[in-house]
């Protein structure tokens, strides 16, 4: 195959519809927390919240959020085929390399943790599958290419 990196794009707001479950699941946990401790919300019949009671649902909110944040990382972003016949898929949490000789289908597919609408591949290979949004420049050159160098990837939907 020919040494070539290939780059995700991503329209605004796509990168927003991304982003945005994070930050609201980060943000929804400190409106109540500020409010129940400047007195705006009405005190209950003892006079006091019991201890931790406001906490309990923010750590649940902000475990959520950091969840979001992981499966969002884990999107590959770029694409690249090495001189050695491996594709590097990058990510935020790292890059996980794939030989061409051990791809064994492309398919449709679905983020994991994550409703992505349409758009999404799944390369099947020996050792697992890499999951990443159908949205790469030049994609189809790579997928031609992938199936130039190895006939026997099937290729489903693509």
């Amino acid at each position: 195959m020919t040494p070539r990196r290939y780059d995700l794009y991503l329209l605004t707001r796509q990168k927003v519809m991304l982003g945005l479950p994070i930050v609201l699941l980060a943000l929804l946990p400190v409106v109540p927390l500020v409010l129940a401790s400047g007195g705006v919300l009405p005190a209950p019949a003892g006079g006091r919240l019991p201890p931790g009671l406001p906490l309990v649902p923010a750590v649940i909110l902000w475990a959520l959020a950091a969840l979001a944040a992981w499966a969002v990382a884990s999107i590959p972003y770029q694409l690249t085929v090495t001189a050695g016949g491996l594709l590097e898929f990058r990510s935020l949490r790292g890059t996980e390399s794939v030989p061409v000789a051990e791809v064994e289908s492309v398919a449709p597919g679905r983020l994991r943790w994550l409703q992505w609408p349409a758009g999404v591949l799944a390369l099947t290979h020996r050792r697992g599958e890499v999951q990443f949004i159908g949205q790469f420049t030049d994609q189809h050159v790579l997928l031609s290419e992938l199936r130039r160098t190895n006939p026997a990837i099937r290729m489903l939907g693509c």
